[in-house]
Order: C-alpha cells, then structure tokens, then sequence
C-alpha cells in the first residue's frame, strides 16, 4: 500500500476477527493483531507453503460522505498475509510444527491523492513527445514506421531518448552510426526491437499469398505512405538520372567500387542509402526484415550487392516524368509490404475466420520448408506464423479443427512442422544477428504448446480429442528431446536474460507435460536422458533466478520420482554419472546438494534393481508362517493368485475369507484411476519397499509404538511415500475389526491419504480382515509413487512374516511408559532379522 494514502477511519477491537476473509486487522496502534485461534470452525486449515498463497487486492471507488464533506477515496481489500502456527498435533504432522496456515484479509479506505499522473499517462506523454520530435526532424512518421504499437508502447522506457544520429556521422564512422540508430529504434520499439514488429501471413494451396502489416491506424499509415511513396519517386529519377554517366561507361563505377577498400565503401554506401530515404526511421524499419541488402557489413564484404541494387532501383526511362510507384528492392517481405498497403483487412476480421487456419497450417509447412530448400531464414515469415500460433483463438473448436483440416485432415503434419521448426531454431541461436528473432519465433511456439495443454479441458469434446492426439504425436516423436535441445543451446551461446525468459517458459511447458499422468510413460525415457545435461548447462546461470527454481523442482521432484521405474535407472545413471559437463561448474548450492543427493539415490536404486533376489511367496493362510519359493507353494486353481503350503491351509483359508473372494489381493489398488504397472515393474516396487523398511526397521518400530500408545484400540499401517523418490515413511492408526467402511471415523486408511472412498471393493476388505486374525503375521503397508506430476498412485503391499513375534513385543513396549522399550526396541531389530522371515 502507498505509505502516501490516508487511511480514513481506524477500527479499533480487542477481539479477534469471526473470519479469517472479513475484518478489522489493524491494533490500537495501527498494527497487525495477531489472531490466536488456530483453526476455524473446529478444524485446522491445510498445510500449505507461504509462498503458494500470494497476496491478493481489489479496490473500487467510493464516494465518502463525511458530515456533508464530499471525499474522492476508494476501499481496497484484499489478502495482507499468511500467519503459519504449530498446532502440536502429531496427526497432521510427524512432528506437529509448522503445520497449520491461516491467510490474514481486511479492508481499508483510503483517500486518493490528487493531481497525480499515472504511469500509463506518464508513458503516452513521452510518446507523444519523442514522436513529435522525430516528425520535426524527418517528417511525418506513422506508428508504423516507428513500430510504436500498444505492445511496444508498454515496453518503452521513460528515459531521455538517445540522440539521433546525422548524416555526417555516417560518412566519417559507419559503425558509430549504425550502432547508434539501433540504439534510437531500441528506445522506440523497447526490448522488442530485436524481434521487428508483427507481420500477418495469409497462405493458401502452400504458396505465400501476402504479408501485411496489421496497424490499428489504416488511415494514418496510408497517408504517410503515400509522403513517403512520392519523395522516394523523385529520390530514384534523381538517382538514376545521377548514375548514368558513371554507370555504364566502360563500366568505370563498377570497376571503382569493386576495387574500392570495404571501408571506404561503408562510408560511400551507408550515407547514399541515408540520403535515399526521407524518413531514415522507414530504412531502419525495412533493415530488420533485410539479412543482407541492408546491411552495412554485408556491403563492405562484397560490393556487387550494391551494384544490383542500384540497378534494381533505377528507372527504366530516365527521360521520362518521375514514376508513381517507387522500385523495392528484391526481397520478400518488402515486396508484400507494399503489395498490401491498399488492402483494407485488418488482424481482427482474419482472426476471425476459421478458414485462415486452414491456410495457416499450410502457410507453416511451406515456412519450414522454405528454410530447408533455401537454407535461407525468412524471418519476416516466420513471425508472421508465429503470431497466430500464440493467439488464444487457435484453439477455439471451429479454428482448430481447421488446423487440422489444412493438413488434409491429417494430424501427423503439424506435429512434424513443428518439430522442424525446433531443428531449424537450434541451428540459427548459433548465429549471433538471429538469434534473438530465432528466440521470438520459438517463444511463439511455446505458447501455442500451452494452449494446447490448456485444450486439454476445454468443454468441447472434439477440442479436448484434438489437442490430446497433437500432444501424443508430438511426444512420440521426442518433443520433450527436441525443447531439452534448444534450453542447452540457449545456455551455451545466448545466455542473456531473454534466452533466461524463453527457458523458464519451456521449464514451464515440460512440468506441465510432467504432470499430465497419460503422457509419462510417453515422456519418462526422455527426461530421464535429456533433462540432467539441461539441468548441468543452465546450473551456472545465476542471472536466470527464475530458472534456478525449476532446477530445484526437477532435481528434488521430477527425476527422483523416476528412480521407482526399473527401466529408466539406466538411463539416469547414464545421464548423470556420463554427462559430457561438468557439475562441479554449480554456482548455487542448493542445486549441487540437490544433484549430489539425486546422483546417490539413483545408484543405490541401481544396485537394488541389479541384486534383488527372487520373488518369496507366503502362505495365505495367514495363521501359518510359513515362507517359501513358488515351486515351494501350490497356487489356488480358482484365481491362480494364491498360493498354500499344503491343502490344511487352503481348506482353512477357503472356509475363512478366500470362498467369497477368489482373488489375489497382494498389491491392492487404492485409486479410482487405474496405470498400468507391468508386473516385472510391480515386483522392483515391492523389492524397493522391502530394501527401505529393513534399513528403517528401528524408525518404524519406534513410530508403531508410538501409534499403539497414542491409539491403543485400533491397529496400523505404514505408508512409504515415494513421489520425491527417496521413501518418506509414517506410521497411522487403522480400526481392523470395523474395517475400512466408515470413511469419517478417522480411523481408515484413504482418509489418511486424502482419498475420497474406503479400500477399493471386497478384496480391501477381504485384507483387512486377513491382517486381522494374522496375529501379527500381516502387516498392511501402503506405497505411494508418482506417475505424474499431479496424480499419485496408492498400492496396498502386505508385509507378511514368519512369525507374530515382532508385534507381539511391540505391544508389549506400548503397554509400557513413555521412554520405556527403546533398548528393547533396538534388540527386537536385531532379533527379527535373525530369527523372522519376511516379505512383500
């Protein structure tokens, strides 16, 4: 809030607000009063990070009558902060700290202050001011030569403007003056001057039909082209009329300037093309769609190219009256400028029409291929395409589907056009004087991946297919591999704050991918190869702030959570113990402890995948301990999933539970949403479990005993979350005898876990009911891993045991006091891994 603004009235009240989103916030002496209540309306808020929950404002105008005193003022309300507690409940928390947040609303009024310019209204003056300067000096300018459009306007910096360069100066230093009118057109246009302003494509049947230029100013821009039109009329007779005697003759001009030095023709040239333009701010304009004609270097190195353009711009007739319609030189994209100058469409009613989309898509693919057939770079083009990539009524039902149809109804070409169009951006950021056009065009891409992505909900069914069968098609043919490219070559040769932006966006498109769960086992392989070398070439970026967080994600997120996948261990080791970089180059140390911690958890998984033994069976009579192989156990003939060690079992197992539910419930899925998890996968998941709870053994055993005494009507289970890759294992209290059927007793394991529902149909309760009478011999353990970055998977894996010492003894330690049983506990690790078989 400006400390400026008087806050009229100040309420003032002992008592704590009723809510946390009404009310009085400030103290007697104008300070923020603490509320001491910790929950709200007998429950304790969700645990959430502070900076997940940004402040948030809104304001309206108020017209305050004081006593018949008319005051101007607004009220402005909103989130001032969060206040984060501790509520000593080991129930919300292991630890009972920091585990409660409550945001903290008010409101005030306030007066507004008088006579006061705005920003906005502070920028249009500058404008308007540098503008009328510059039409004093040169002429009348239109917005569009000075590419001052409403996006630039907002770029613009309220800085004194840089002064203008004079012809003099591009006799005696070309460069000097080149540099310096790059400067001026800089201020003008802001940041996005690298970039050029925005060209229109309308391409139809794979042919370039026009390019225009789309003005909010129709008007404007045609009178001052026709100024323009008719000075450069006269400036070319003149020319030619200049460059006859010296021209043709024995050929006395060109033999002068092709053996003239490159520094004397710099000067020679760059003060002609100055004099031929009224208006140097339309050269400069027509320069950033030139990779050659205009350019000063170009025309040092080779001075034929002057030749051809000067003959290209003389008159046919020189005796005759000066043309009408100026000579353009042969480029692409001037010439479909000046086609258009008498077209009357405009952006919005070519947005409009489904129709254009059709064209576009084919406009895109002659682009691509334009660049491959020509080896040249049609910039203009290219941001031309790219506009209309990024506009958010692409996705709209009727302009998408004509997307599709462009590509005769086919989906396969535009995923191929656009991942293309990524081969040709990675060669051309190679290229110094490209490579922020090249960043401009690939940003557009982005964001039309994003709406793709955003497709993804839409309301509209065919929206929602489309974009779903674009995106499959795109990461079946390595999109993830390809944007992992362009971010290291961003790294290693742009590396200023720009490509810094473009990374973060592309950070952002692949956690979004991420979090997509139908798309992992399409993207896994290709983070698990690409992302660490990324990861290693931005590392050493610290200008890229916002970079260095999606670092942190990847490392303590993303990738752990593909260690749970046998097949992608290898890739990881690979990629992070193989990588041609040197990670040592780390600059922030969260990252390396982050990659250093990453690099350790994958090879102990490595190992793991590489040792584990053989799959045990236990007998699932649960009254018996016995252990064995599968050749060791005979297999239930109804299911094929259970497995007795002699008939008794079976008999009694038959009579018990298994008669009503014939059905293997070894790895019970908690989710309503079913991800296929081969069995060989399922088998290194138990074999992860297992490894972790026998290196965990005394935490675990310390954590039931803390359960039984806490709970001690109720039984447990333990949870092994594994969606940050290394297991994080807690111990919560489970009600055997009642089941999992009473969602709202506190006492179940999906209200633990923030599920909607009880354990999945008669095979939970069917486990339950066998960890019941096991007597200790079934033990639930519930494993949680990610296959996606929004959705997590739940797995019951039965911890089964040759014998019920253990929770024998534990129960025995619960009856005791607190800090009573834990040298005992410590001796019960060391007998049950001696004299008690287990598994899962």
């Amino acid at each position: 809030m400006d400390t400026t603004k008087n806050v009229l009235f100040e309420a003032v009240s002992e008592e704590p607000p009723e809510s946390p989103t009404a009310g009085r916030f400030w103290s007697k002496y104008a300070k923020y009063g603490v509320n001491k209540k910790l929950v709200f309306d007998d429950s304790p808020y969700h645990t959430v990070g502070t900076r997940n929950v940004p402040p948030a404002y809104a304001e309206v105008d108020v017209k305050l009558d004081d006593n018949g005193e008319k005051i101007d003022s607004f009220m402005l309300a909103g989130m001032v902060g969060m206040h984060v507690s501790s509520s000593g409940d080991v129930g919300l928390s292991s630890s009972g700290k920091n585990d409660t947040v409550r945001p903290v609303a008010g409101w005030w009024i306030c007066v507004k202050k008088q006579n006061v310019i705005s920003a906005q209204e502070e920028e249009a003056a500058e404008m308007a001011r540098m503008m009328k300067e510059l039409e004093e000096k040169y002429g009348p300018l239109s917005n569009f030569h000075l590419g001052a459009t409403s996006s630039h306007q907002r770029l613009m910096k309220s800085s004194k403007p840089p002064q203008v360069p004079t012809i003099k100066l591009a006799s005696c230093d070309p460069l000097a003056w080149d540099q310096q009118w790059r400067k001026v057109l800089a201020f003008v246009h802001g940041e996005s001057a690298v970039f050029g302003p925005s060209l229109e494509v309308w391409c139809m049947k794979g042919q370039i039909a026009t390019l225009i230029p789309g003005p909010k100013k129709r008007d404007e821009m045609v009178h001052c082209t026709r100024q323009v039109r008719k000075t450069l009329c006269s400036i070319q007779a003149e020319m030619t009329r200049d460059a006859l005697p010296y021209l043709f003759p024995a050929n006395l001009l060109q033999k002068k300037w092709m053996s003239a030095t490159p520094e004397r023709r710099g000067q020679i040239i760059l003060a002609a093309l100055v004099h031929g333009c009224s208006a140097m701010a339309l050269l400069h304009q027509a320069r950033w769609y030139t990779e050659k004609e205009l350019d000063v270097e170009s025309h040092r190195r080779d001075g034929q190219l002057f030749l051809d353009l000067l003959e290209e711009m003389m008159v046919n007739n020189p005796t005759s009256a000066p043309p009408t319609t100026p000579t353009y030189i042969s480029n692409p994209v001037w010439d479909r400028m000046a086609a258009d100058q008498q077209s009357t469409k405009v952006r919005a009613s070519i947005r409009s029409t489904p129709a254009f989309y059709a064209a576009l898509s084919r406009g895109w693919a002659a682009a691509v291929a334009w660049r491959e057939a020509t080896n040249q770079w049609p910039v203009a083009l290219f941001l031309s395409v790219a506009s209309f990539l990024s506009e958010e009524d692409i996705v709209s039902p009727a302009n998408l589907e004509a997307l599709v149809e462009g590509a005769d109804n086919n989906m396969g070409p535009i995923p191929l056009t656009a991942l293309r169009q990524i081969d040709i951006v990675v060669t051309l950021l190679n290229e110094p004087s490209l490579a922020h056009r090249t960043m401009a065009v690939f940003n557009a891409l982005l964001v039309f991946l994003g709406h793709i992505l955003d497709s993804l909900d839409s309301r509209h069914s065919s929206v929602q297919d489309i974009a779903h069968q674009l995106l499959t098609r795109l990461l079946r043919q390595e999109l993830i591999t390809n944007l992992l490219r362009v971010v290291r070559t961003l790294a290693d040769v742009v590396q200023d704050l720009t490509a810094g932006k473009v990374v973060d966006m592309t950070f952002r498109i692949l956690q979004r991918l991420f979090g997509v769960p139908s798309y992992n086992p399409l993207a896994q392989h290709q983070f698990s190869t690409g992302l660490p070398d990324a990861i290693v070439a931005c590392a050493p970026r610290t200008n890229w702030a916002e970079v260095q967080d999606y670092l942190l994600y990847f490392l303590e997120k993303l990738l752990p959570s593909l260690t749970v996948y046998r097949d992608q261990l290898p890739l990881l080791k690979v990629a992070l113990t193989q990588s041609p970089r040197e990670p040592r180059q780390f600059s922030v140390l969260d990252v390396r402890d982050a990659w250093l911690r990453l690099v350790a958890l994958v090879q102990r998984r490595v190992a793991l995948s590489e040792s584990h033994p053989g799959k045990l069976k236990a007998c699932d009579n649960t009254l018996c301990g016995v252990i064995g192989t599968k050749a060791q156990l005979k297999r239930c003939t109804g299911c094929y999933a259970f497995y007795y060690c002699s008939i008794r079992c079976q008999s009694v197992d038959w009579h018990n539970e298994h008669k009503a539910s014939c059905w293997g419930p070894h790895s019970i899925l908690l989710n309503d949403r079913l991800f296929l998890v081969l069995p060989r996968q399922r088998s290194f998941l138990r074999a992860i479990v297992h490894e972790d709870y026998m290196n965990s053994k005394l935490q675990i055993y310390t954590d039931i005993v803390k359960c039984m005494r806490a709970h001690p009507n109720t039984g447990y289970f333990v949870h092994f979350n594994y969606v940050r890759g290394a297991a994080e294992i807690s111990v919560h209290p489970l009600d055997l005898e009642a089941g999992d059927s009473e969602p709202g007793s506190g006492t179940n394991i999906k209200g633990y876990l923030g599920l909607d529902d009880s354990v999945t149909g008669s095979q939970g309760q069917d486990l339950l009911a066998r960890a019941a009478r096991s007597e200790g011999r079934m033990v639930l353990h519930v494993i949680c891993f990610c296959v996606g970055g929004g959705y997590e998977q739940h797995w019951i894996v039965p911890l089964r045991s040759s014998s019920g010492m253990v929770c024998e003894e534990m129960a025995r330690f619960a009856q005791g006091g607190e800090g009573e049983g834990e040298e005992g506990l410590v001796e019960l690790v060391e007998r049950s891994n001696a004299e008690v078989v287990e598994m899962h």
